[in-house]
């Protein structure tokens, strides 16, 4: 016995469109006691959850599910699919105009969803914009890193990104800057991902030693300059750490890639293609904050000519 449940199932619908109106047959059940003779249900049938496919084509659109767990459908498939709404056996879920109330309700829900969804993605990308902007030599960024004594880098578990960047600033923009970099992942003290060992090895850095860090007060404090991977840690930082603001900003906004790379993505556990690519981004993302015009910032510039890569 693996289950009793005392509700209809989600795909009910396509059993009442087919011509199997249990609803009904149990009302008939519990008010004659009876059931009479019903006509076997129509074969060939198909329904759909309008919200649920939007949400399906959309990600087989943007081709989004790793290749090796899921089989996306072609280009030829997704339009036979899409040619079903013509068919005669084609039903909805909820939109019936039998019963026209509950469909446009639930369309009115889609559309808030979508609307909801744009802004949201509109919101990030101005944020992504705004840090881009900073970043920049008359940007609020580049005069901070100008002043700046201690730089803080900041990822989730300090086992990949924000290690590899602090080993890579420490190996060749050592100088008047001091670097450290930390996690919010508890406990601390974890070595190094071992894929992301392998991959700094190839790009002369060591961190074969690394031990992570968790971010405490005393870190944000000391911090001059807090240099993020994603925005999701700049607004925990900030959550937790309201006097951050003003002094942290996305690491991948000196990186000189477009808006959509300038979060750099975690790689952990995933394949060795995706720490190389994270790798090349922290990289060049240091690179940019820390070269200036010479090459170096070992040297503060004057403060009416802040180097910026």
């Amino acid at each position: 016995l693996m289950e009793i449940n005392g509700r209809f199932w989600g795909s009910l619908p396509l059993a009442v469109a087919a011509g199997a109106d249990f609803p009904a047959m149990l009302h008939e059940l519990l008010t004659t006691g009876a059931l009479r003779d019903h006509a076997p249900a129509r074969i060939g049938v198909v329904c759909r959850q309008l919200a649920r496919d939007i949400d399906w084509l959309e990600h087989v659109l943007r081709r989004a599910a790793p290749a090796h767990l899921v089989r996306l459908p072609t280009w030829r498939e997704v339009l036979r699919d899409s040619l079903l709404v013509f068919s005669p056996r084609h039903h909805f879920d909820v939109q019936s105009l039998r019963d026209p109330r509950p469909g446009l309700v639930d369309l009115w829900r889609i559309a808030r969803k979508q609307w909801q969804r744009m802004q949201a993605v509109l919101q990030r990308r101005r944020r992504l914009a705004q840090q881009r902007r900073a970043a920049r030599c008359t940007g609020r960024a580049g005069q901070a890193m100008a002043r700046a004594r201690r730089v803080l880098f900041l990822c989730h578990g300090n086992i990949n990104r924000s290690a590899l960047a602090q080993a890579h600033a420490e190996g060749r923009h050592g100088g008047r800057l001091a670097y450290m970099s930390a996690g919010f992942h508890a406990p601390q003290d974890r070595p190094a991902d071992a894929s992301m060992v392998a991959v700094a090895a190839r790009r002369g850095l060591d961190l074969q030693a690394w031990r992570s860090r968790t971010l405490t007060q005393q870190m944000v404090q000391d911090a001059d300059v807090i240099l993020a991977m994603e925005l999701a840690h700049i607004d925990r930082l900030l959550q937790l750490h309201p006097a951050a603001r003003g002094k942290t900003y996305l690491l991948g906004a000196a990186g000189g890639a477009g808006l959509d790379s300038i979060e750099i993505a975690d790689p952990y556990g995933q394949a060795t293609a995706a720490y190389e690519r994270a790798a090349d981004q922290v990289i060049r993302a240091v690179d940019g904050w820390f070269s200036g015009p010479s090459g170096s910032r070992s040297d503060p510039p004057p403060r009416s000519e802040v180097a910026c890569p």
